[in-house]
């Protein structure tokens, strides 16, 4: 499958200095896992869902089942 056929363009971006509501707000209503980071015209980063999970929601998790 062609790439351009699944990918959202143009992407959605956030800046470092965003908070993640503003990720989520972007996210949640088209059913997107991720968001580019950029400062300025540079991807810095990617936050995706499962960072939500794993650094807000339950910051400290070990990873193991319990």
């Amino acid at each position: 499958m062609n790439l351009l056929k699944i990918a959202h363009v143009p992407p959605l971006t956030v800046a470092p200095s965003d908070m993640v509501q503003r990720a989520m707000d972007l996210t949640v209503p088209k059913k997107i896992g991720a968001v580019a980071v950029v400062d300025g015209d540079t991807l810095v980063g990617v936050f995706t869902a499962r960072d939500l999970i794993h650094k807000v929601v339950h910051p400290g998790a070990s990873g193991a089942a319990h």
